[in-house]
Formats: structure tokens, sequence, C-alpha cells
């Protein structure tokens, strides 16, 4: 059979400008994740889509609403297949009797307790061997010892519980057979019958979700032409300029070194942009007047300029690199305006939550330090069309006679390789239709067991009415701070991400070493001393914080502390 159903997507390159800019390869992987992972699915459904007392949060390199959409998709298509199952199997329960529906089930479970003891019985095995070599002498590494002598007592407590659950699948048909009057011999052949006929369902709906698959990577864009309003409004808060996060729970004392081992991997502010790998120390400069003299002669008493006009020319200057000719540009990179506020800090206005702050809005916050909400200029930069994601945040403040930067740097890694379902080898031939059948047969017994999923439709499909509307247009008490960022939900774990640590941060080098450019050349312009300010971006580049190695360099001391701590105990006792 030839693998020439349809052709492969046109891979990224130079002539790709003419599609939508957030149709990117993150967005059309994550929208095959939901047809190949279950649980991201619901998740997409029931925490993003149907949680419509929570906002969105912001997507960087990707676009939600056709992940929303094809999510929706998959679940329809997964409801329309669980009740045909349901339907043959209650067919079979009132045409054929209860022991052939019984048989049916048994068969199902028998299959499913015979794949779990073939893969417990080798690990099982395994374990009793390095236990028993252990006890002839030889020891294998001493800190695996406890581990395996765990698995393996937790691997035979598993196989007793198969065997007996094997024991009371044969002996359920026996006793239907008795309660009913009925001989197993009669009923063996509609359960062939009915099983044949679930195997069809199944070789059916296998080659249906190859086909959906196949219809999402033809699509010429993944957006939808017509939104629904829940889709609509999705759209618009991925991209609202305002931002709410939760702070950490209040409490006394200090952190102990542990705490701060385990608190290295606990969420940003900044949601929806991945790991917080860098931030930059405290940075300010005086506003100094070039030249020679006194503190009281050089000072500017009024700043010869405001913070939103840098600002401006900074989202200039980092727009740029987007914008060059030829195959030197950064495609796709992105210069937002954004405001952070904290949950208890949400503004009253209700109208700016909802529409957003304006020009002049944006101005007063950034040239007003004191006002609730931290502006930041957004600067994200896709790699490799969306599978990384570089951000770097700067906020610009002026005060006490002195300009403050504030950059903090994030990294959204890759999403899990079974999401690149669609741009595998022969994934769209025909070959890859038969082969989605038989993955489809082999599941068939688990789906069989799934029949109780269909009892949270009618509260999905309630949530999903309910969702309809902006459900946070009237202030209430309660948070609407966004609970969850599905793309930093399934990306890949950042020290898992060694080998992709140098091209982030090669990308977060361009930007941020051109903040510092031409941040000095604006200062230079209005006639301010940048003496100061080149030696402490000297001090910043030098201390390597621009090569992101700082988060780890916290680490490292954190745990050397601890070691001393450790052996100054076992020397005081």
């Amino acid at each position: 059979m030839s693998d020439t159903l349809v052709s492969a997507p046109p891979t990224t390159d130079d002539h790709d400008d003419e599609r939508p800019p957030r149709d990117t390869e993150a967005t059309l992987h994550m929208c095959a994740g939901v047809y190949v992972d279950r649980r991201f699915r619901n998740l997409v459904i029931r925490k993003v889509h149907n949680d419509a007392r929570h906002r969105v949060a912001p997507s960087y390199g990707f676009d939600l609403v056709p992940i929303v959409r094809h999510a929706w998709r998959s679940w329809f298509f997964d409801f329309a297949y669980l009740l045909v199952l349901l339907g043959v199997l209650v067919a079979s329960l009132a045409f054929a009797g209860p022991l052939t529906t019984v048989l049916v089930w048994c068969t199902a479970a028998l299959y499913l307790l015979l794949r779990r003891i073939f893969r417990e019985i080798p690990t099982v095995l395994r374990l009793q061997a390095q236990a028993f070599s252990e006890r002839w002498g030889f020891h294998f590494a001493k800190d695996n010892r406890p581990a395996a002598k765990g698995d393996l007592s937790s691997g035979k407590r598993r196989l007793r519980a198969s065997y007996i659950g094997l024991l009371i699948v044969l002996a359920i048909p026996l006793v239907v057979s008795l309660l009913s009057g009925t001989s197993i011999s009669s009923a063996t052949g509609p359960a062939f019958l009915i099983a044949s006929m679930l195997v069809a369902c199944a070789i059916v709906a296998g080659m249906a979700h190859r086909l959906l698959l196949v219809a999402l990577a033809r699509a010429e864009t993944l957006r939808p032409g017509r939104l629904t309003s829940r889709e609509r409004l999705i759209g618009q808060q991925q991209d609202h300029p305002c931002v709410i996060y939760e702070r950490p729970p209040h409490r006394t004392g200090e952190l102990s070194p542990l705490e701060l081992v385990e608190r290295t991997d606990a969420p940003s502010p900044f949601l929806g942009s991945g790991k917080l790998v860098s931030r930059w120390p405290p940075f300010a400069v005086q506003l100094l007047r070039k030249g020679e003299g006194s503190l009281q002669q050089r000072e500017f008493v009024t700043p010869p300029f405001s913070a939103y006009a840098l600002v401006v020319r900074l989202r200039r200057a980092l727009q740029a690199l987007g914008s060059d000719p030829g195959a030197e540009n950064l495609p796709g990179l992105r210069v937002s305006d954004r405001v952070y506020f904290a949950a208890p800090d949400i503004p009253v206005d209700s109208e700016l939550l909802r529409d957003g702050p304006d020009e002049l809005a944006i101005r007063r916050i950034v040239n007003d330090h004191r006002l609730a909400g931290d502006h930041f200029l957004v600067t994200s930069v896709p790699i490799y069309d969306g599978k990384l994601i570089a951000t770097v945040l700067l906020r610009v403040s002026l005060k006490g006679r002195s300009l403050s930067l504030d950059v903090a740097t994030c990294a959204l890694t890759r999403i899990p390789d079974r999401f690149h379902v669609v741009d595998r080898y022969g994934a769209l031939g025909a070959k890859a239709l038969v082969r989605s059948a038989v993955r489809g047969v082999l599941s068939l017994p688990a789906d069989v067991f799934r029949l109780w999923q269909l009892l949270e439709v009618p509260v999905v499909l309630g949530r999903a009415w309910w969702a309809r509307r902006d459900r946070m247009a009237t202030p209430r008490r309660r948070t609407i701070r966004p609970l969850v960022a599905v793309r930093e939900k399934i990306a890949d774990a950042w020290r898992n991400a060694e080998q992709d640590h140098t091209t982030i941060s090669d990308h977060v080098r361009i930007v941020e070493k051109r903040i510092l450019k031409a941040t000095e050349d604006f200062l230079d312009e209005h006639d301010v001393d940048t003496s100061t300010f080149e030696k402490q971006a000297t001090q910043i580049i030098n201390s390597g914080v621009l090569s992101m190695g700082s988060s780890q360099l916290n680490i490292d001391q954190v745990a050397q502390h601890l070691a001393q701590i450790n052996n100054n105990s076992a020397g005081g006792a």
C-alpha cells in the first residue's frame, strides 16, 4: 500500500510569510496534541474554555483559539465513539441476554489483566534477580537498594492483585450462567458477533481519528473563520495588555535554605511566559549632566525626558529586529505592552480589564511609578517557529532623580514529542490509516471501561453553555487571575532542556544588549552622563546574567550552604 494519501505539510522557510503570523508549528502541534493526549484535551476544555470565572493566560508564540476549537472537535468525536459503543452493548443486553454482554465485558477485562501481567512479570523478575545477587555478595549501588526493594514489593502486590482479578473475571460468567439458566456455549456465538461489531466500530473510529489529523495538517489556516462568543473572548484575553497574577501567600520568618531549593521551580508572576530563568540585579542610574561639577550642579531636578518616551524608543529598536530583510531577522518577534496587577490590586474600573488600557492610560502608568500596576515592555522571540520561546520583559521607571531598569527573562521549552504526530514520516499516508485502525482495536478494551465518562457529558456541556458570556465584567470578591497556562503545563522542564539553553540564551543576549545600547544612545541624546550606565551595563554582562547562568549559580550556592550547615552540625555533635 503506497504512502501517498496526502502530501506532507509545507516546512517553515522564507516563503511562509503569507500565512497568518500565529499559525506557528507550536500552534499546529498543540492542535494535534488534543487528539493524541486526552488529559491535555480535557485541560483545554475545562480549565480554559469552560472556566469563565478566570482570565486566560497570555499566549506567546501560539494561538489558543484553534487549540480550543480542535479540543472540542476531539471531544465530540470521542463522545460519539463512546455513545456508539454503549449503544452496541445496550442492544446486546436487550436482544442477546445478560450472559452475552457479560462475556463481552469479561473478555475486555481479561485482555487488560493479561497485558498488565505480562508487563509486570519481566520487571519483577529483574528486581528479584537483583535482590538475589545482592544476597550472595554481588552488591549494586547502595542508594539503589532501598528503592529496588520497594519496587519489588509493590510489583509483587500488583501481580497478586492482577491474579485475583483474573480469577474473578473467569468466575463471573459462570455465576451469571447459573443465575440466568443459560449455558456459556449458547452465548458464545452472539458474544462473538457483538465483539465483532465493537471491533468494526474501533476500526472506523481509528481511521476517522487519523483523518482528523490529516485535515488538520492540510488546513490552510488554523484559526477558524467564524468564532463563537467564548472563542472571541479567549482570543481577546490571550493578547490583553492587562495580566493578573497571584502573590505568594503571606508568611512570617525567613525561608530556610532547603525551601529556597524547593522554590526554584515556583511559578513566576509572568504568566504564560514559562520559566523565569534570570533577572537583572538592581539597575539605577542617576540622571546627571555631562561634564564636571558637583552633584547639585550636574543633577537633573526635572528629568530631561519621560519614562514613556524611553519606552517608545526601545519599542522601535526592538521591533526592528523582526523587520530586517533577509534570513538574518528574527521572524515572529513581537513587542507588546503589558500591565501586571497583583490580585489584591485589581482596578475597580471594569472597562480597563475588558477593553484594556489605551495609550494615555499606559503612558500614565509608565510615567507614574506610584500607581498600581507594573508596566513591562514584553519582547517575545519564537525560535524554530515557536518550538522554543524566549521572552524578555523590561520595566522602565523614573524615581529619585534616577532611571531604573528592571529586566526579566523567561523561557518556554519544547512541547512533548508525541504532539509532533503530523510531522512523523508516513504519518499522513495510507499506511497510517491502517496503523491507526490497529491502535483503535488494541485500545478497544480500555475504551469499553471508559463508558462511565458519558456521565460527565451534561456537566461539560452545561459549563460550556454557561461560559458563553463574560462572567468577569462585574467586579467580584474572588480573584479572576488565570489558573493555568496550557503552553507552560506541557513544556519540558527547564533542567531537562540543557541542549536548548544555548539557543535561548543567544536570542536573549541579542535582545538585552539592544536594550542596553538603545538606552545608552537615548541618554546621550538628552545630555545625560552615561559613564555610570556603561559601568553597570558592563557589570551585568560580566556577571553572567545575560548568559542565563544566575539561576543555576544560586542553586549551587544554596547547595554549598546546605553542605556547610550539615558539616557544622556534625562537628558540633
